[in-house]
């Protein structure tokens, strides 16, 4: 059994963002979306119940907490699976201050990560970007990482825009706190072809083939569909479903080698991407 062996859930495809950076913003898996049921839900436990991950990520492709039952999912995954890291990604326009605590309760229970993104270092460039208020938006993120300050819950933001003007920014916003978070600049990818502006690429199936996310990665649909990585927007290549009972451990080492078949045939939107991570480990 993988000890490597990561998993990123999808427990809703809906987002209060419309990211001009982000192809999920126009894709039909935004359109045609929704949240995972809890009959799905509870199928993906079953099916990840005892492998041991080394992270799970319950965030893909669109803004965790528009699933009005996150916390409650999170604590239950916790008591179910066996895994060493869980990651939350969110933009924090949701962070109210009830739902900020409750989320902090969940989190506090299991070792855990949440990264904020944050596209922007004034009212307009932010705006603009993301489509949502800055200064309540800004609100949110400050007390989210004042209520996690003495906790055990690992906190980074990713940003966007000049780096002197980020970090000076960011230094302003979290001089009072006394665990300052790990700021990282977002390096903008295109999102396997279907970013905004994408350039071409032509990726050799050597290179893309050693794909962590091909290698060590499940990643779920909010359908329970096995899908091929998070930059699939299209959600187009799918491995199998969790209501079919699906081995997990069995399907994703069967994965590598249904990628090379799809090489061969020229159907895979990893011919277009441009990640940095291809042919690396994941975190």
């Amino acid at each position: 059994m993988s000890q490597a062996l990561r998993l990123q859930l999808q427990t809703t495809t809906l987002c209060t963002a419309k990211c001009l950076i982000c192809p999920h913003r126009n894709s039909p898996v935004l359109l045609h979306g929704g949240v995972m049921t809890d009959d799905i839900y509870s199928r993906v436990l079953a099916a990840a119940a005892g492998i041991r991950f080394r992270k799970i990520a319950c965030y893909m492709q669109g803004e965790p907490l528009t699933d009005p039952q996150l916390a409650e999912r999170l604590e239950e995954l916790s008591k179910r699976l066996t895994f060493d890291l869980l990651e939350l990604s969110t933009n924090g326009s949701l962070l109210t201050s009830a739902r900020s605590a409750r989320l902090v309760s969940a989190l506090q229970t299991m070792p855990s990560h949440v990264t904020l993104s944050f596209f922007g270092t004034n009212k307009q460039d932010y705006e603009r970007i993301t489509g949502l208020p800055f200064e309540q938006t800004l609100a949110h993120v400050y007390e989210f990482l004042k209520l996690t300050d003495h906790t055990h819950i690992g906190r980074s933001i990713v940003a966007l825009g000049d780096e002197v003007q980020v970090r000076d920014f960011w230094h302003q916003q979290t001089a009072k706190l006394r665990r300052v978070p790990r700021l990282k600049l977002l390096r903008v990818n295109n999102r396997a072809g279907y970013g905004s502006g994408a350039k071409a690429v032509n990726q050799p199936p050597s290179r893309f083939l050693r794909c962590c996310r091909i290698q060590q990665w499940i990643h779920v649909s909010w359908r329970g569909d096995i899908i091929l990585c998070c930059n699939d927007y299209k959600h187009a290549v799918v491995f199998g479903n969790v209501k079919n009972n699906t081995d997990l451990v069995k399907l994703q080492q069967q994965i590598p080698a249904c990628c090379r078949q799809l090489a061969t045939a020229g159907s895979l939107p990893c011919y277009r991407c441009d990640m940095k991570s291809i042919g690396q480990g994941a975190s």
